[in-house]
């Protein structure tokens, strides 16, 4: 976990080196901190991740030409394929999590840089959600994010087609980027007035249906069966209620923000309100199904993001470097406490590099 933070304070020094120059080298900024991640991931040693030596086993079996045709029923198609192409090309498993991590962080690059009003923050929060940790874990999932960030991109510039292209190309990673549809109405939300009353009663009404719609997705698609004995659930999942606060309290002070504010906000965060509302709707179906909350994650990593420019709006600037305060030590808290308590859910904790 020292290297973490380490990282964190070695951004921080670059930010203060680079916090009185212009707008351009800003990008360059939000492009180092990204590029830090990625490196960071793409030389991991196989032990760090829960799944890091299940895809290197993975790509070692296609290298050593295997028959991969009923892989089809266990991984999509994206997925076998892109090993295939690393394996005719690369003979060392690194490989597979340097690609993964150069997709990866081109996705979270976009977002953080494009669409960040404050790249550091935005990176922290990186870190203290758990995403960095679910790039070296969940690979397919986070291919699928970067997609989805990408089709997020082409959404908010009213390109529909190439919105819904690239979500069908996030499917070839992960089917469960099928979700990410549904942001195709956002922008249609406020014209059919749809308001924060509407949104709970849709949640309570989706979480007393959540067991019929998990029969329906398994028919729809099958290679998940295998997970609804595991993740199908009672009771309900301290992680799960945390998950539920973390990010009901992110929506409500941003919300509190923009309220306080009394300005027009813009287009971008109301799209991003909507994300928010989204994630914990999903995350209350996943007290039903625990599987979902990484479903939820799809629109939960807008968060990084939405926190930073929410603080943004506000005018006073004393005000800002407050919240800015409040939300770096709540957020490292929250950070510190899930890897000590539980060091097992991304297994990021100890580090190494590959070659050692």
């Amino acid at each position: 976990m020292v290297l973490y933070f380490s990282v964190l304070v070695i951004m921080l020094l670059i930010k203060k080196v680079c916090e009185h120059f212009n707008y351009k080298t800003g990008k360059i900024y939000g492009l180092i901190l990204m590029g830090i991640y990625g490196l960071i991931s793409a030389v991991r040693a196989s032990y760090v991740g829960n799944d890091t030596r299940n895809y290197l086993s993975i790509f070692n079996e296609v290298n050593s030409g295997v028959d991969t045709s009923g892989w089809y029923n266990r991984f999509e198609a994206g997925f076998v394929l892109l090993n295939k192409v690393c394996a005719f090309f690369f003979d060392n498993s690194q490989c597979i999590l340097i690609i993964a991590a150069i997709i990866i962080y081109m996705g979270f690059s976009l977002l953080v840089v494009k669409y960040s009003k404050d790249y550091w923050l935005s990176a922290f929060l990186f870190i203290t959600l758990g995403y960095f940790g679910s790039t070296m874990n969940a690979i397919r999932l986070c291919m699928a994010y970067s997609i989805i960030i990408i089709a997020y991109d082409r959404l908010v510039n009213n390109n529909i087609k190439a919105f819904i292209l690239l979500i069908l190309m996030a499917m070839l990673f992960h089917k469960t980027a099928i979700v990410f549809l549904i942001c195709a109405i956002v922008p249609y939300l406020k014209k059919l007035r749809f308001s924060f009353k509407i949104w709970l009663i849709l949640t309570i009404l989706a979480y007393v249906l959540t067991p019929l719609i998990v029969k329906l997705m398994i028919k729809i698609f099958p290679i998940y069966e295998y997970y609804v004995d595991n993740y199908m659930t009672n009771g309900v999942s301290l992680g799960i209620l945390l998950y539920i606060f973390v990010w009901t309290m992110i929506l409500c002070i941003g919300l509190y923000i923009q309220k306080k504010c009394g300005k027009e906000i813009d287009k971008n965060i109301k799209y991003l309100n909507y994300l928010m509302m989204l994630t914990i709707s999903i995350l209350v179906l996943s007290m039903h199904f625990t599987l979902l909350d990484r479903v939820a994650q799809y629109f939960g990593l807008f968060s990084i993001i939405y926190v930073p420019n929410c603080i943004n709006i506000v005018e006073n600037r004393k005000m800002q470097y407050m919240l800015k305060c409040v939300v770096v030590v709540c957020f490292l808290v929250y950070f510190v406490g899930i890897q000590l308590l539980r060091p097992e859910w991304n297994r990021i904790a100890t580090y190494g590099v590959f070659w050692m």
